[in-house]
């Protein structure tokens, strides 16, 4: 009786392997590996492989990550093939593939071919990888927080486990206003400010750099970006973080000018917000937006402005202040949406939300992470405890682990202790 395609093994035919192996130049594909994948007999007499073509939809049924829903021309296609060396062909499927995501090894899969076209047209490329965000000392604690990020990962903690310094930490790579909290805490503590109180560093790598690390620093009033030792004199050119924080939104307020809100809000100028507002492709809240003049003026005699919008298939707009909480949430994440759809067209790009979505329910979380799945940067979502029951379930060790549910598939969960 012959096989069911669903019960079959579906290998790689030795000429895919061969292009798979190619593409990167024999090269592993994990963004910061050094290891080799090929290197001479010990006889000095030909060479020998120490890499394999590793399937990232799954060969065999049940196998690590899945099938995705994919054909069997797809999984036997160099399309669903990742270049590695031994120890990385072992590792990304350890425990059904949990660790590394469909979405992840996709992304390193660009990410490698993407630098051996470099190397050979010099075409630039904006792809990259962020492989981790962590303190190495913040203010004395012993386990400071730190993650490994995914290609879209769901950050999970405990009170007081970091959750929030953290992002602002990888924030203040793109903006040092994040990070202003930290210097507040360093000139309030007593004793010497010589020696930093708060370290901490985001390493990532580029088409042109396989291994950078920046370092984040606080001594006194200061914050210092370092590189190899060196002080940045500015932010660098090869990475946008972009961070939504819930302190910026000041929309339950009237009469509060929307145009500076969201130049705050967005990390934009008022050229960039408004072409921003006119793109109506919104993932969350399809519709349009505009700024109007409200015919106010505050203090400084300065028109404010007030966002309206006007949602899919109706005839009208509404203005900002009448739209519930979660939707003017979804309109506000919907333009950094799109802001980092056009950053990550020229650098690697890293998107952050935290307490900013602390009231959506699990419909409007769901949506968000679909979302962002099918955009083309890395994402950290916070778990907020309205959809932690929904989304969350402990192992048997008692650690937390993501429900099994199709749209948190593309998701890994990095997780903070107090």
């Amino acid at each position: 009786m012959k096989k069911s395609s669903s019960s079959s093994q579906f290998d790689f035919p030795k000429t895919v392997k061969d292009n798979i192996f190619r593409a990167v130049d024999g090269r592993c594909s994990v963004p910061r590996c050094k290891r080799p994948a090929m290197g001479p007999r010990s006889d000095g007499d030909g060479s020998i492989n120490m890499g394999k073509a590793c399937h990232i939809y799954s060969a065999a049924p049940g196998g690590p990550r899945g099938r995705g829903g994919k054909d069997e021309n797809f999984i036997r296609s160099a399309a669903n093939g990742l270049w590695c060396c031994a120890y990385h062909s072992d590792l990304i499927d350890k425990d059904k593939g949990d660790g590394y995501s469909a979405a992840t090894l996709f992304a390193w899969k660009k990410l490698a071919e993407a630098r051996i076209k470099k190397l050979m047209d010099h075409a630039p490329s904006p792809l990259g990888w962020v492989e981790s965000i962590g303190f190495d000392e913040f203010f004395g604690r012993v386990n400071p927080p730190k993650i490994k990020l995914s290609r879209n990962t769901l950050l999970w903690g405990e009170n007081a486990s970091g959750k929030t310094v953290l992002l602002e930490l990888a924030a203040t790579v793109t903006n040092s206003r994040y990070g202003w909290r930290f210097v507040e805490q360093v000139v309030s503590n007593p004793g010497s400010n010589t020696e930093p109180s708060v370290q901490g560093k985001v390493c990532y790598s580029t088409v042109d750099m396989p291994d950078k690390v920046l370092q984040l620093v606080v001594r006194g009033d200061e914050i210092a970006r370092e590189e190899n030792g060196m002080v940045c004199l500015l932010p660098p050119g090869d990475i946008e973080i972009l961070h939504l924080q819930e302190k910026d939104l000041d929309f339950y307020k009237r009469d509060v000018d929307h145009v500076r809100m969201l130049m705050r809000a967005l990390n934009v100028d008022k050229s960039a917000l408004l072409a921003l507002t006119r793109i109506s492709d919104k993932p969350l809240l399809p519709g349009c937006s505009r700024l109007c003049f409200s015919g106010k003026y505050d203090e400084q005699d300065n028109a404010i402005y007030e966002l309206e919008f006007k949602i899919q298939g109706r005839d009208f707009y509404v203005p900002f202040y009448r739209l519930g909480g979660s939707e003017k949430v979804c309109i506000i994440i919907d333009l950094l949406i799109i802001k980092a759809r056009e950053v990550a067209k020229q650098r690697l790009t890293l998107l952050l939300i935290d307490s900013a979505i602390s009231n959506f329910d699990g419909a409007n979380f769901q949506k968000l992470l679909i979302a962002l799945t099918k955009e083309n940067f890395q994402s950290i979502v916070v778990v907020s405890t309205v959809v932690e029951e929904d989304i969350l379930e402990r192992d048997s060790q008692g650690r937390m682990k993501l429900v099994q549910l199709d749209y948190l598939e593309p998701w890994r969960l990095a997780q903070l202790f107090a």
